[in-house]
């Protein structure tokens, strides 16, 4: 059983994760994911259910944080703005938000992490892609699913 600390981590991380999943992904994008019981697979991206992440054969049962590659490009959704993926700041949950110049692949001074997703998260944005769209709508599909966590 969890702890409510860890229940509150486990929300935290899920939701950086999906924030971050839904300004990244495009449809068509070949995402590496993990599902139970860790088995691996590669997906197409198609678009977002509320929380999920839908393949374009319209499985909706991928959550963000099950991400590990977009594009064959290793990422982890769960680290915002390039937060260590363990220690660095005196918080392990603080994020780190230092960019010099606006270049993503600069190292953060405080905890010498590069910012995640370099290439991937740089490219998207230089597009004007903050989002991944479907049909040219910003805007959600309802989901009955709960949370991915």
């Amino acid at each position: 059983m969890l702890t409510d600390e860890q229940k509150a981590q486990n929300y935290r991380l899920s939701r950086i994760a999906e924030q971050t999943a839904k300004a990244v992904l495009k449809s068509g994008d070949r995402v590496g994911v993990t599902k139970c019981p860790g088995t691996k697979r590669v997906i197409t991206f198609s678009h977002f259910a509320g929380h999920w992440i839908v393949s374009k054969s319209g499985i909706a049962d991928y959550s963000p944080r099950s991400v590990y590659s977009v594009n064959g490009m290793p990422v982890d959704f769960t680290r915002q703005s390039g937060a260590p993926a363990t220690g660095g700041h005196d918080d392990p949950l603080d994020v780190c938000t230092w960019t010099e110049g606006d270049d993503p692949c600069d190292f953060c001074p405080r905890c010498t992490s590069a910012l995640h997703m370099c290439g991937l998260l740089r490219a998207r944005l230089a597009q004007g892609s903050p989002r991944a769209q479907v049909g040219g709508s910003r805007t959600e599909e309802p989901s009955d699913m709960g949370p991915p966590f």
